[in-house]
């Protein structure tokens, strides 16, 4: 019965930090998704044409990330995916904090691709965790 508690209370301890760091990203994101279009109205002063087909571009962009997530899941480990999205939301926010004209915008779009890997690995990690819980 001390094993099994045992699990229990590191897959708690592992929710825990998964909670946290989830939060963390989220407030981070939040933040820089208020900001960062902001910058971008002031720096290129595009129209409303402009300022839509550059929001297409980048979600173009970034949707090989999400339909890649299972498989990259699967080759690298949860926690590797974790930190390759968490490094590519880091050099996207580098990127885009020294940004002073639209090409900048478009150039430091790509470095975003794997932020919603990092999203799935977060989600796969929780489950885990969950499943750990559950099934001791």
């Amino acid at each position: 019965m001390a094993l099994s508690s045992v699990v229990v209370l590191r897959a708690c301890a592992f929710l825990v930090c998964c909670g946290a760091l989830w939060r963390a990203v989220g407030i981070w994101l939040d933040h820089r998704d208020s900001i960062v279009p902001v910058h971008r109205m002031q720096v290129t002063k595009w129209s409303s044409e402009q300022r839509g087909r550059f929001d297409s571009v980048t979600s173009a962009i970034t949707v090989p990330g999400a339909a890649l997530g299972g498989p990259l899941i699967a080759q690298l480990g949860n926690l590797r995916l974790l930190q390759l999205g968490l490094c590519s939301q880091l050099a996207n926010a580098l990127l885009l904090s020294q940004a002073t004209t639209g090409k900048h915008f478009y150039l430091a779009a790509p470095a975003a691709m794997l932020t919603t890997g990092a999203t799935s690995a977060l989600a796969a990690m929780t489950m885990v965790a969950g499943a750990t819980i559950v099934a001791a």
